[in-house]
C-alpha cells in the first residue's frame, strides 16, 4: 500500500454509538492489533476486568470489548495527596460564559496582584476532570504563589476537536483581558497540563502569537 492509498485509508471511519471509529490502514476488522502491541496489552492489563475477554490467540484480530466511554471514565484516575500548607480560597465558576474552572489563591495574598497559573487536566481528551487534579492545582496556589485555574473543559467524544482547544484559548483570553478586574500579573501568565492537558497547553499557545510570549 503506497503512501496516498494509505491516505485514502484513513479517511475511511465508521459510526458506533455515537463514537467515530478509525481502522488502521489496510485492516478493517475489529480491535486488529500487532503482536508487539498485543503482548504489551496483555502484560500492561492482565488483571483489569474490562480486557477479561479479550481474545488472545495471536493467530487472529482481538475482539474488542463492548465498553462504555463512561467506563473508561470511571477507570481513570489515581491516587493524591493535599500538600499545601497555608489556607487557601477556593471557589468554582464560569470563564467568559461557558468554561467551568475552579480558581485557587492563599487566604494571605487575596489581595495581592499575583501570576497566574491555568492548569489543564489530562484524560487522553475523552477523560480525567479538575477534581482529578484538584491537588495540583493546590499545590501550585500554595508554593507558586498563584492565583489558579483550574479548567474543566469539554470531552470527546460528545465534544469532539476543536472544542476543548478552543476551550482553554477562550479561558486563557479571557483572563488576560480581564487581568485588572481579577488582581493578575498581566505580564506573568502561566499554563501548565499533564498528558491531553499538556497537549492542550501547546495547543493553545500556539493559535495565538500574540499571546505566546505570556506563557511558559
Amino acid at each position: 500500500m503506497n503512501y496516498q492509498e494509505q491516505l485514502n485509508e484513513l479517511k475511511k471511519s465508521d459510526m458506533r454509538d455515537d463514537v467515530e471509529i478509525k481502522f488502521v490502514p489496510g485492516k478493517h476488522e475489529d480491535g486488529w492489533l500487532s503482536d508487539d502491541t498485543r503482548t504489551e496489552l496483555q502484560n500492561m492489563f492482565a488483571h483489569n476486568p474490562m480486557f477479561q475477554n479479550m481474545d488472545h490467540k495471536q493467530d487472529k484480530p482481538a475482539k474488542a470489548p463492548k465498553i462504555s466511554i463512561q467506563a473508561f471514565r470511571d477507570g481513570m484516575g489515581a491516587k493524591h495527596k493535599n500538600v499545601a500548607k497555608h489556607e487557601l480560597i477556593i471557589d468554582n465558576t464560569i470563564l467568559n460564559g461557558s468554561v467551568t474552572c475552579r480558581t485557587y489563591v492563599r487566604e494571605d495574598l487575596k489581595d495581592e496582584v499575583l501570576p497566574a497559573m491555568i492548569y489543564v487536566h489530562g484524560g487522553a481528551f475523552y477523560g480525567g476532570s479538575m477534581m482529578a487534579v484538584d491537588d495540583i492545582a493546590r499545590a501550585f496556589a500554595d508554593f507558586g504563589p498563584y492565583r489558579v485555574f483550574n479548567l474543566e473543559y469539554s470531552l470527546a467524544p460528545e465534544h469532539p476537536f476543536p472544542t476543548a482547544l478552543l476551550e482553554c484559548y477562550s479561558s486563557l483570553k479571557y483572563l488576560h483581558d480581564n487581568a485588572a478586574m481579577l488582581k493578575l500579573d498581566p505580564d506573568k501568565f502561566y499554563m501548565s497540563g499533564d498528558s491531553a492537558g499538556g497537549n492542550l497547553t501547546a495547543g493553545t499557545a500556539y493559535l495565538d502569537h500574540a499571546i505566546f510570549p505570556l506563557i511558559s
